[in-house]
């Protein structure tokens, strides 16, 4: 990221600001999911469980659908709540950051999902499995990182992290459906 100067920097430092905003509805969903997961594997409840992750992935898919058409039109103007207008580089950075959220919002249901999928397994015990998950996605945005921004420069950098959460989500998904947890 460092390479390719500080107005590339400065905008994925501010593009994650507000994407933090963004996404803050759909982490909060899939956190309080894993105690109520947790909650209902102990009571042996697990069709309510099954259930109950249904409906909180049709809603994190609904918000983080929602959160990325918000960014995806008014990005800009998240932007530039956190760039000072007096700042040289403000069109710059802004421009960039706002290429970057269009990029990752567009990837926002599979964020969503892997922190479902991952905090799920969580609250129901299963830790290895989403290790497994963070150590996968982590690796793939280091990865890919470094190979797509080698092809297409930093917009390369955008698309890295929201392919790693599809990657990353795999084992856990895997996992949920195999219904192994049921055991």
């Amino acid at each position: 990221m460092n390479g390719f100067g500080t107005d590339v920097v400065a905008a994925y430092s501010t593009g994650n600001r507000v994407h933090s905003f963004a996404v803050l509805f759909f982490l909060n969903m899939s956190n309080a999911f894993a105690v109520y997961a947790g909650q209902n594997l102990g009571a042996k409840k697990i069709r309510r469980t099954e259930e109950g992750f249904k409906k909180v992935a049709l809603l994190i898919l609904g918000l983080s659908i929602v959160a990325a058409v918000l960014i995806f039109l008014f990005g800009e103007q998240f932007v530039r709540i956190f760039i000072s207008s007096s700042d040289a580089q403000a069109d710059s950075v802004i421009k960039i950051a706002s290429g970057m959220l269009r990029i990752t919002s567009f990837f926002y249901p599979f964020q969503g999902l892997i922190w479902l999928y991952n905090n799920t397994m969580r609250g129901m015990g299963e830790v290895r499995i989403p290790l497994l998950s963070g150590i996968i996605e982590l690796t793939s945005k280091v990865g890919l990182s470094i190979i797509l921004a080698g092809i297409f420069g930093y917009i390369g950098i955008w698309y890295a992290g929201p392919i790693g959460w599809a990657v990353g989500m795999l084992p856990s998904f895997i996992r949920f459906h195999s219904g192994k947890w049921k055991e």
